[in-house]
């Protein structure tokens, strides 16, 4: 379809255009097109408002005051560490990172394949008692139980995993172990958006109906799709020149290997895969999260799972849905909301399966204060002969703890 970057006159409009009958639910405010601005923000129009009036009732939506907006992350304290070298049965236990641990700790000891132990017997785990700590090395009691079995580690990987501190009666206190918060930022964005036509063309009676409105309705829509491309596939950055300031907004593929990741090979999605998937996503945060998917995912899951899924569509009165159909899948480790998001197929996003597993407690719409979508009407010059409005939103998105959300890629449509 041809763009039209100039001003619209009766040159562009059809010179046989049929009326036909649209209702305000179809007639292009289409919320699914857009869905994750859609809930995030519920920016669409009320399902059983016949006119299509706009509620604004953000279930993800906060207003800031600079443009550059920032917030602190923190998580619990990480336990466990890659093991380095090959303990036998040696008093030192060597780690990829000693800050985890501390004197007085019950580690666990699980090699990758199956070990002997120095005695006769055969298994893959041990548990040890931390004496001292000196730098990544751990100086340790060894098998620290009833069968007192020294695992004999001499070639496979390892993990040593913090289980908890064993105190003795009357002991001082031990060592302080906290974790740093970090400060984050992005940015909000001007996201703009004229309307433009000639007075000739506003008076000029046609089949479809006032041409302001349609545009005015149409390019809310395109408005509404700008942000939600950014939001998912903007990276955040600056550029100053002078008193010029321009901002782009960071999105969330910008964050994908923060992710947990899951990666194909071409081949088809099974239901194994995304199990394992849903396994891996769901280890921190809700059980209840958001997999937008494009095409190919969601046709692949609906290949596998066609028992276990049921389709939720926007009911009357029924703000939960927020103007778009969700697929509700029950999983063994929480609850998924498929939505399709057909951009990503039109972007380019992948020309396989793939999505974003979000929990939507890591994010949030953003905009600045009094910069919210807002439409302006009559920009026109003094003395110009057509009529010009303007949407308006200064917005970005808020991006924390991203481990608590997936990525899907690779594999084959």
């Amino acid at each position: 379809m041809a763009q039209n970057q100039a001003m619209l006159s009766t040159a562009q409009a059809a010179a046989y255009n049929r009326k036909y009958d649209v209702s305000s639910k179809v007639y292009l405010l289409e919320p699914w097109s857009y869905p994750f601005v859609t809930l995030l923000t519920n920016i669409g129009p009320s399902i059983s408002d016949a006119v299509g009036n706009y509620k604004g009732a953000g279930i993800r939506k906060t207003k800031v005051m600079d443009p550059q907006f920032r917030w602190l992350e923190d998580t619990y304290a990480e336990f466990s560490s890659a093991g380095v070298g090959t303990p036998e049965e040696g008093a030192t236990i060597t780690v990829a990172d000693g800050t985890l641990f501390s004197a007085g700790d019950i580690i666990r000891l699980v090699t990758d394949d199956t070990e002997t132990y120095v005695s006769t017997a055969t298994g893959n785990t041990e548990v040890c008692y931390v004496i001292s700590i000196s730098g990544d090395a751990l100086t340790v009691t060894r098998a620290y139980d009833t069968d007192g079995d020294i695992l004999d580690i001499d070639a496979s990987a390892y993990t040593v995993y913090r289980l908890g501190i064993a105190k003795s009666e009357g002991a001082d206190a031990g060592e302080a172990m906290t974790t740093q918060k970090s400060g984050k930022y992005n940015y909000t964005e001007i996201f703009e958006t004229v309307v433009e036509l000639s007075e000739t063309l506003n008076a000029t009676e046609l089949y479809t109906g006032n041409e302001e409105k349609y545009q005015l309705r149409k390019r809310a829509i395109d408005h509404a799709l700008s942000i939600e491309k950014q939001l998912w596939f903007g990276h955040r950055h600056k550029v100053t020149s002078g008193n010029d300031v321009k901002r782009t907004t960071g999105g969330i593929d910008e964050l994908n290997s923060t992710m947990q990741a899951k990666a194909g090979s071409a081949a088809a999605l099974t239901e194994t895969d995304f199990i394992d998937f849903l396994k891996d996503s769901f280890q921190y945060g809700s059980n209840k999260k958001y997999l937008f998917c494009n095409g190919g995912l969601l046709a692949a899951i609906n290949s596998f799972a066609r028992g276990a899924i049921r389709l939720q569509q926007p009911e009357p009165g029924n703000t939960s849905t927020y103007g778009i159909a969700v697929i509700n899948y029950v999983s063994p480790f929480g609850e998924v909301k498929l939505i399709n998001n057909p951009l990503f197929d039109k972007l380019g996003f992948t020309t396989g399966s793939a999505g974003f597993l979000m929990d939507l407690e890591t994010v949030e719409y953003t905009y600045l204060n009094g910069r919210d979508t807002t439409l302006t009407k009559n920009i026109q010059g003094n003395g110009e002969d057509a009529i010009k409005h303007k949407f308006l939103t200064e917005c970005g998105i808020k991006r924390s703890n991203f481990e608590r959300n997936g990525y899907i890629s690779g594999y084959a449509a």
